[in-house]
């Protein structure tokens, strides 16, 4: 874990480049999902969408590292029904601390917001230890939560 070190230059700055980082992945995963849902439901095989979107401009971590379809890619939580990897819960905590952070200092972060309410409604839907990639499962499978 951790391949890159960096000087945050003062007490705390690292927490806070952990909760941007995170609330940036949660809403860039969520909009790969929904995508990738889109793409399934107009008739697009995942993987043919997934190759096409890793080399255009919506190309991204979570849809090149770690895609949410399962039988797209190997050795990522969707390909194990999400177990294992970044539990919903864990990017909850870590939604909480970064919505919390910016009204603290008056900084909007709607996208953030919207992303803490879909993982607390995944997390109330008992979901909190699988993978945060499971969003897309919701998604297509039209699951109520």
């Amino acid at each position: 874990m951790g391949k890159n070190v960096f000087n945050c230059d003062k007490a705390g700055a690292g927490q806070i480049a952990k909760v941007c980082n995170n609330m940036a992945l949660a809403i860039e995963m969520i909009a790969t999902a929904e995508a990738l849902a889109l793409g399934k439901s107009l008739g697009m095989d995942e993987k043919i969408l997934t190759n096409i979107m890793k080399v255009s401009s919506s190309r991204c971590w979570s849809l090149d590292t770690y895609n949410p379809v399962p039988g797209v890619m190997e050795g990522v939580p969707s390909g194990r029904n999400y177990d294992g990897g970044f539990a919903c819960d864990l990017m909850l905590k870590d939604l909480r601390l970064a919505v919390e952070a910016a009204r603290e200092v008056s900084c909007k972060t709607e996208f953030g917001e919207n992303s803490r309410d879909l993982y607390e409604r995944l997390s109330k839907a008992g979901l909190g230890r699988k993978d945060f990639g499971i969003i897309y499962d919701m998604l297509i499978n039209k699951k109520n939560f």
